[in-house]
């Protein structure tokens, strides 16, 4: 059982440049919640091939506690078809499949149905990255397969033909957020690429974690704590947390009184959620 399984938490994606094996214990010793081995934009063109082989040899004599993610070239490249195909003639399949640049819900059905002939199937992360992935967000959350939404925040602004800031993306981060809650999946928000600049990453982590993320896609393992803390509450938070789900546990009903206001199961599972956050943050 994976991490995420244990605690329903997936609060942190870190790639990991797949040609560089000497990364990969660093990496997972890092606390992330999902390691990503990354096959496309982490690794130069001459050595994809080198990447792949690599990755897929660490896949069959590897499995960490935390979850492990492969990162494959976008599919409609010649690079991404091979990553895909020699994937799923391995067997030794990932806990996640990342899929940059998606744009149709059709790629998504005929990556979940290629490694679903085998099982377990790895589950399906489509990272929206381009204008015409995000026209078509509502189709990509539903798809069969998918657990994870994520945003490319780089390769949108490039899209887009914005800068990378909080308020060009604002509108993009949205309508994800909300794409991934009405599909009951995982939302992964783009990664903070300064990354030794701690105070802009809480920062934008916070107004994410605001916004209905889950989880930020990580560059470096230094930005693992700082982004878990940022989507815990604070002890305070916590302890409120714990005694409005006491209250409504003694109730025994469906809706009671809590400090003045009216409490019910979504108010209820809502403060399940910050208790979990706030003690998987005091496990680190």
């Amino acid at each position: 059982m994976t991490r995420a399984q244990q605690t329903g938490l997936r609060r942190s994606l870190l790639f990991v440049p797949g040609h560089r094996a000497d990364r990969f214990g660093k990496a997972i010793a890092s606390g992330a919640d999902i390691v990503c081995l990354d096959l496309e934009d982490g690794v130069p063109g001459p050595d994809k091939p080198a990447a792949r082989a690599c990755v897929l040899e660490f896949l069959a004599n590897n499995r960490p506690a935390c979850e492990i993610a492969v990162r494959i070239n976008a599919l409609k490249t010649q690079t991404g078809t091979r990553d895909l195909l020699q994937l799923a003639q391995s067997g030794a399949y990932p806990d996640l499949v990342v899929l940059p640049k998606v744009e149709s819900a059709e790629e998504v059905v005929w990556v979940s149905g290629l490694l679903g002939e085998s099982r377990p199937a790895p589950g399906i992360a489509p990272f929206v990255e381009t204008l015409a992935g995000l026209s078509r967000l509502e189709s990509l959350a539903m798809a069969a397969g998918v657990e994870l939404l994520g945003l490319g925040t780089a390769d949108l602004a490039a899209d887009m033909g914005v800068a990378m800031d909080w308020e060009p993306l604002l509108l993009a981060r949205l309508q994800l957020v909300q794409a991934a809650g009405r599909a009951r999946v995982a939302a992964i928000d783009g990664a903070w690429l300064q990354f030794d600049d701690r105070e802009g990453l809480v920062s934008e982590t916070r107004r994410s974690a605001a916004l209905g993320y889950t989880g930020k896609t990580c560059v470096h393992p230094k930005q693992i704590a700082d982004v878990h803390a940022a989507f815990a509450p604070d002890e305070g938070q916590a302890l409120q947390a714990r005694e409005l789900i006491a209250a409504f546990e003694a109730a025994g009903s469906g809706a009671c009184q809590f400090r003045g206001r009216m409490i019910d199961l979504p108010v209820v599972n809502s403060a399940r959620r910050q208790l979990r956050l706030w003690e998987a943050a005091q496990a680190r």
